[in-house]
């Protein structure tokens, strides 16, 4: 922790199988969404956890099941890279988490950033 004067300032940084702090919303340090592991990068996509099992439920469950039976510690930033392999079908890497609660219901959330794999280019037909 850091302190500013007049208020503490709380930092939740872990390490890659580490479980994940919880973002409450008592909690006002996450009222803007914060990293909590790894850092910004160039050319990450970036998606939020409560909107996968909006986009595709059964590959959200079926991601979730995978993580469960891996060896990471649950809701660490390798358990969730192992959830969004299976949800994106991709061999992506997980490099970046965000953590943070929304103003207007206090549900939590996390936004994952990724570096998906490189699509190699299309051949031209001559």
């Amino acid at each position: 922790m850091q302190s500013d004067g007049s208020r503490t300032i709380q930092r939740f940084v872990v390490g890659f199988n580490t479980k994940l702090p919880d973002p409450h919303y008592t909690n006002d340090y996450f009222k803007t969404a914060r990293t909590v592991f790894g850092k910004e990068q160039k050319g990450l996509e970036y998606s939020y956890s409560d909107r996968l099992p909006q986009w595709d439920n059964e590959s959200y469950q079926r991601g979730r099941e995978k993580a469960l039976e891996s060896e990471h510690t649950t809701n660490s930033p390798a358990w969730y890279e192992v959830l969004l392999k299976e949800f994106f079908t991709e061999d992506i890497k997980l490099v970046h988490v965000l953590a943070g609660f929304n103003l207007s219901s206090g549900y939590p959330y996390y936004v994952f950033g990724v570096i998906m794999p490189k699509e190699a280019p299309e051949e031209v037909q001559a």
